[in-house]
């Protein structure tokens, strides 16, 4: 394979327009990290892991927790593993970060608080709440989402490469920790699949010389960053941080996500939802 050194996904600044962004980068379906757009909120200083681990557990309605671990037989492979409790993830997780292990098994779809627990430590962004009001877009938790969804890891962990079905716009918002995203355009990737809509392709797209294999980018985000994550964009990533936790804000479809639905990754994910 032929390597290709990924692009550096934009950064702007945070004092950047909230028009500038929506016609350069959301209409356009272009990646960017916002700069900082979370330096100033109380969860980048409240949420500790103790205190993660106290909301979570008294919020949380599952009763068992779905995690994901990479194969270290078979790189292409990601198991289940489901743990009794969240409290049990949270044991995990205590010890991967005082011990400095890498973390072997992750969330498989994060975790949901109700929004009305979180939404004073992580307000909706300006840039966002700007245009849901002057209705760019239509934001979810502007339009009675009830759950946030968080993400909560340790370092080293390296998600399977995927795109999230349905084909829906959002932002990941990094409270804490650090986290590198390896990104690709639905007709970079081939379509080769273990289903027939299988939302992942087979690589292993935690060996650099794979996720530089395809053309795309990559996007390191610091506490405070958000990433804007267009429909039907291909994402594996690396938690690079010793503790790592990500709030994510969802849009609805719009006019704006009608090209990405006729491509041929569009198409497949409508069939599959038939």
């Amino acid at each position: 394979m032929t390597g290709v050194e990924a692009e550096p996904v934009d950064r702007l600044q945070e004092n950047v327009s909230p028009e500038y962004f929506f016609h350069h980068y959301y209409v356009q379906r272009k990646p960017v990290i916002l700069s900082k757009v979370a330096r100033s909120w109380p969860a980048r200083k409240k949420w500790s892991l103790e205190a993660m681990r106290s909301m979570v557990c008294e919020h949380s309605d599952v009763d068992t927790v779905e995690c994901v671990a990479h194969s270290k037989t078979d790189p292409t492979h990601y198991s289940n593993v489901t743990l009794p409790s969240m409290g049990r993830y949270f044991d995990y997780l205590e010890q991967c970060v005082a011990h400095k292990k890498p973390q072997e098994a992750a969330l498989k779809n994060g975790v949901t608080v109700p929004r009305s627990v979180v939404e004073a430590a992580c307000p909706v962004p300006k840039v966002l709440k700007t245009l849901h009001n002057d209705r760019k877009l239509a934001l979810r938790d502007m339009l009675g989402r009830e759950k946030a969804r968080l993400f909560i890891s340790a370092g080293g962990f390296h998600g399977r490469c995927h795109y999230d079905r349905f084909g829906y716009a959002f932002f990941s918002v990094q409270v804490k920790g650090a986290k590198t995203w390896y990104l690709y355009k639905a007709s970079s990737l081939p379509l080769r699949r273990l289903a027939a809509f299988d939302n992942a392709p087979l690589e292993d797209f935690t060996r650099p010389e794979v996720h530089n294999g395809h053309s795309g980018w990559v996007a390191k985000l610091q506490e405070g960053d958000m990433l804007f994550l267009p429909p039907l964009t291909y994402h594996s990533v690396c938690h690079t941080g010793g503790y790592n936790v990500n709030i994510d804000f969802a849009c609805l479809p719009d006019v704006h996500w009608v090209p990405a639905i006729r491509e041929p990754l569009g198409l497949q994910d409508v069939a599959g939802a038939l």
